[in-house]
């Protein structure tokens, strides 16, 4: 895998792996989906074979929910908003990217169904 900027890709089951621009690595497969929703692309391959931006939101969602459960089994009460929600920073800091809160709001949704 290779990134166009230095990013932090967490595993499902835990653990992170550093993507250095420009600098291909090889991976866990745990990592792929992550790695992915982060930017990163496999290394050698033509960018327009990546995966489609809606595989990517699907991605960034998963990421979103397994980060939502690692606060709330932190239970770090700095980590929640005034109506108990996890903080959208930190979120951010575990995923990656930016979380927004139609985003957050969607993990939560399919975390209670």
């Amino acid at each position: 895998m290779v990134s166009d900027k230095d990013i932090a890709v967490h595993g499902d089951a835990g653990g992170v792996v550093i993507l250095k621009a420009k600098e291909p690595k090889d991976i866990h497969e745990r990592f792929y989906n992550a790695a992915v929703a982060a930017g990163a692309y496999e290394a050698g391959k033509p960018r327009a074979n990546r995966r489609n931006s809606e595989t990517t939101d699907e991605s960034k969602l998963a990421l979103i929910k397994t980060a939502i459960e690692e606060v709330a089994k932190e239970g770090n009460p700095d980590d929640f908003d005034a109506t108990n929600q996890p903080k959208l920073a930190v979120l951010k800091s575990i995923v990656g990217f930016k979380v927004t809160t139609k985003m957050r709001d969607e993990a939560l949704k399919s975390l209670e169904g």
